[in-house]
């Protein structure tokens, strides 16, 4: 499969390259030339070792026209298969601080979202280019349980049980000749890859600062807080009308 270097998280190269704390990390994309400039900047302006990881996707290779290598190339970081980030060990604060996610669309949130309102995955970027055409095949009638993908990365959560998940066909649509769409169902290959992107970017998400379990400990908190005052609040007064 042509998945060598997406297959597993664990060998991200840019977050491998964090782990040092020393040297400054950038990974980009030809498609963001103001943030490859930046980058470029701040690691020439390091005293110290840097690494820029530059995404240049090659129309003969991956298998689209060439008119097209910025289109695919935002695509990438669009679906969080390689997203932008900038880990800068002489910035200010501690080691989440220095981390920015800036550039890439949605960084709150587990996928992006375009203009269709529809969540963007590695499946819907693979989908526009001809080396991964062997992951999608047109979804058969009777396909157990039908899926949205997107549906179906949530439930990796924790929503289902691992044993349920599997009895599940996770589909996406995909723009047919002429008019209206059609669904393809994604290759398990396909569908680990898209699971373990998702991880890598909750990685950066909470390295980064924005979305940590910590982050939502102290909100819960605090919410539970204000209903307690604003309870015994509407307690006092209802006591003190119930006197007069």
């Amino acid at each position: 499969l042509p998945l060598a270097g997406l297959a597993d998280a664990s060998t991200d190269l840019g977050l491998l390259a964090v782990s040092r704390r020393d040297a400054y990390i950038a990974q980009c994309s030809i498609a963001e030339p103001a943030h490859l400039a930046t980058s470029l900047t701040g690691a020439f302006s390091h005293r110290g070792p840097s690494l820029l990881h530059l995404f240049a996707p090659s129309p003969a290779r991956h298998g689209f026209a060439t008119d097209r290598t910025l289109d695919r190339a935002r695509a990438a970081f669009q679906a969080r298969v390689l997203p932008l980030f900038r880990y800068d060990p002489g910035a200010e604060g501690l080691f989440g601080s220095r981390i920015d996610l800036a550039g890439n669309p949605n960084p709150g949130q587990p996928w992006a979202i375009d203009a269709d309102g529809q969540a963007l995955t590695p499946a819907h970027w693979a989908l526009g280019e001809v080396r991964f055409a062997g992951l999608f095949r047109p979804l058969p009638d009777d396909a157990p349980q039908p899926t949205p993908l997107i549906d179906y990365l949530t439930m990796d959560d924790g929503a289902l049980p691992e044993r349920e998940r599997v009895q599940r066909t996770p589909f996406i649509e995909q723009a047919a000749n002429g008019a209206g769409r059609r669904r393809v169902r994604v290759d398990p290959a396909l569908v680990r890859v898209c699971i373990q992107r998702k991880h890598a970017w909750q990685v950066l998400q909470e390295l980064a600062g924005l979305v940590t379990p910590f982050i939502a400990r102290v909100r819960q908190q605090a919410e539970e807080q204000v209903a307690a005052e604003r309870s015994a609040e509407i307690a006092a007064l209802t006591a003190d009308y119930e006197r007069r």
